[in-house]
């Protein structure tokens, strides 16, 4: 994918990253952490990818954003 295209699937499905990760119930948290992969693109995480300050307390569980349900799915 484009980088254009990568920033237009992000501003169409608009992620929550204060919406709760379905493995540890805390907020993905940063906007950084979302990434867009695959052919039929879709938008993951890594929860905690930022080891929650840096102090390496995250889960580091990937996520998929379902845009319909307007939450963090298991990937």
């Amino acid at each position: 994918m484009e980088p254009n295209d990568v920033a237009r699937l992000v501003a169409e499905q608009k992620p929550d990253p204060a919406a709760p990760c379905p493995h540890c119930g805390r907020p993905i948290i940063e906007d950084r952490n979302i990434v867009v992969r695959g052919y039929d693109p879709r938008l993951l995480a890594r929860c905690g990818g930022s080891g929650l300050d840096y102090t390496g307390r995250g889960c580091f569980e990937e996520v998929a954003w379902d845009p319909d349900r307007r939450r963090w799915v298991p990937s």
